[in-house]
């Protein structure tokens, strides 16, 4: 009824019952299933969640093969373990905090794992706990571990939006913006490699300048994208990727099985660069390369970072600076390669397949300030992700308001998504407060035509023009066309007669003759210019044809109409021999044929 505590105490009871469903299911699937989850619990459930039970396991005489064999173990141990109480989740932190970092991080990655499988408050507790340590590798690992961990559980953490206070650390909203952009930058990892291969062929088909190519890698590799995501992929079906810890293992050359694939090798040169390549490569991309030196017939060809023959100089060979940013790159690149090659990823849901934006997420929206969602919007639309970018101007937005930059940003977005409409808005709202701009006049000329406004469109143009900072001879042809959709025939003639006389695209402004002289019903003109274009040497297209049957035709010379079609035909053939049906092709001539 009206009971004021009613909302809470059916909280209490949701969260009561998720927390025995997911009990039942955890036991129930290790005791009848044969997965490697059941597998892993039945292993190491002996090892108690005790501080006696857990330094003992670890602080045995063990060698290193062994110690390495211990600690993946207790990976498995953390990854399989039952909800924990508040006493056990102490215990659990005082142990993996008495560890050294790399195991610390290692077991870290075991808490989000244990996580992804059932939702334990005491757990992500936990993860809060370790985003506060002073050493980045560990603090990375909870970071994205807790922002994992809210992504696939977003609704149910909804029931402790009273209990799960925010983290508070002096580093917790800028490092939430990094892990942000590189969620983003790895969801996108192959349409920014496309992107950027496609980039650079056109700058070397066109001679650009060496300088113009070196600054397209140089902004890729500023953002720092991943463009290794396939390259290793073959060694992830080594022995080494058998073991879930191997893939949050972080790498360590010190291990047996890296000391020996590097004493082993035969290509020497592949050491020199190996500090190096700590610095761009993520951990498992390190224990790929590793796994691959180990295998006899799948050597590592060193031109893959470099030539071999060439000395690195002391700069290259030195690592690079640790940094969050670097080290929330090479971590994010790391939970990629576990979500979409590692064998258990077919049973979990992947969240790069899912949203990734963090404001959206009601419990994650405090960490993120204005200045974190501008620079984030930038990044979006440097990388063409213009559904969210429109989704973070909506925030930005609502923070501070709008100004002429973020309008034409969402207008482009809008317009790259084939909302002409909705982009005509926003740069209208644009242009209220920036008058006539070369870029917003010719994005807005686009949307007019997009949506047959040819007035509008031609209004554009001629403002275009009083500014005169715009290619002229791509001016006269856009007035052309938009004058010849109003059927304006003798302006459009002009506007050809002009590019002719000014010798500007000479074959287009010849074709726009012929047509508007045949519209006009100038068949004598139009026959003159059709029959001097189809002898200049220009190659005609079969659309050239076309126009010349029509004057022909319109002007009762059926047998010479005839003559022209069937060349039409002829060079469409020749032209698409992929095509088998022609008829979708000749659209336009019943719309001639009416006219």
């Amino acid at each position: 009824g009206n009971d004021p505590k009613r909302e809470s105490m059916q909280r209490q009871i949701a969260k009561r019952a998720l927390d025995i469903l997911d009990a039942t299911h955890r036991e129930i699937r290790t005791e009848a299933w044969s997965d490697d989850y059941a597998r892993a619990c039945k292993e190491t459930r002996h090892i108690a969640l005790t501080p006696e039970s857990l330094h003992t396991a670890i602080q045995q005489d063990l060698d290193d093969e062994e110690r390495y064999a211990m600690q993946d173990r207790l990976f498995n141990r953390l990854w399989t373990m039952e909800q924990l109480s508040p006493q056990q989740a102490a215990t659990v932190y005082d142990f993996i905090l008495s560890q050294r970092p790399n195991v610390q991080r290692h077991f870290v990655a075991g808490i989000l794992m244990a996580m992804w499988e059932y939702f334990d408050i005491q757990k992500l507790q936990l993860l809060q706990m370790f985003m506060q340590e002073d050493n980045l590798g560990v603090r990375t690992q909870a970071t994205l571990a807790y922002i994992l961990v809210h992504l696939r559980h977003r609704d149910r953490l909804a029931l402790y939006h009273d209990e799960l206070m925010p983290v508070s650390s002096p580093y917790i909203k800028e490092e939430m913006r990094i892990a942000q952009h590189f969620l983003f930058m790895q969801k996108n990892c192959l349409k920014i490699y496309e992107q950027l291969a496609k980039n650079i062929q056109r700058h070397m088909s066109e001679h650009r300048d060496e300088d113009e190519r070196q600054e397209i890698l140089h902004q890729v590799m500023q953002d720092r994208a991943d463009l290794n995501p396939r390259t290793f992929v073959i060694a992830y079906g080594k022995p080494f990727f058998h073991h879930m810890s191997s893939w949050w293992m972080p790498y360590e050359k010190d291990r047996p099985m890296c000391r020996e694939a590097l004493k082993q090798t035969e290509d020497r040169s592949l050491l020199k660069i190996h500090d190096f390549l700590l610095r761009h490569c993520c951990d498992v991309d390190m224990y790929a390369i590793i796994q691959m030196l180990g295998m006899k017939g799948l050597g590592i060809k060193t031109s893959m970072f470099g030539s071999p023959d060439e000395e690195m100089t002391q700069e290259m060979a030195e690592a690079e600076e640790l940094t969050p940013t670097t080290t929330y790159s090479l971590l994010t690149q790391n939970i990629y390669r576990f979500f979409y090659y590692a064998k258990w990823c077919r049973n979990y849901p992947n969240p790069f397949e899912a949203d990734v934006y963090l404001p959206d997420v009601p419990s994650l929206a405090p960490y993120f300030d204005t200045e974190s969602l501008v620079r984030l919007h930038a990044m979006l639309m440097r990388t063409n992700d213009f559904n969210t970018a429109l989704r973070c101007a909506r925030d930005i937005t609502a923070s501070r308001g709008s100004d002429a930059q973020m309008l034409m940003d969402c207008g482009l977005c809008h317009q790259e998504l084939g909302n002409h409409s909705a982009a005509l808005q926003s740069y209208r709202q644009a242009e209220l407060l920036v008058g006539d701009d070369v870029w917003l006049l010719t994005q807005m000329k686009q949307c007019y035509t997009q949506l047959n406004y040819h007035n509008e469109a031609l209004d554009c143009l001629k403002r275009l023009e009083e500014l005169g900072q715009t290619d002229y001879s791509s001016l006269l042809l856009e007035k052309a066309r938009c004058l010849l959709s109003l059927n304006a025939y003798e302006e459009a003639l002009q506007c050809f007669f002009e590019m002719k006389y000014r010798h500007m695209n000479e074959p287009e402004a010849t074709r726009g003759i012929i047509l508007c002289a045949f519209r006009s019903r100038q068949y004598q003109k139009a026959r003159q210019y059709a029959q001097q274009f189809l002898e200049s040497g220009t190659e005609p297209t079969h659309a050239d044809y076309i126009v010349a049957g029509h004057i022909e035709w319109a002007d009762g010379n059926w047998q010479k109409a005839l003559e022209h079609y069937q060349e039409a035909i002829r060079h469409f053939i020749s032209d698409n021999p992929e095509k088998k049906n022609i008829g979708d092709e000749w659209k336009f001539f019943e719309k001639d044929r009416h006219m």
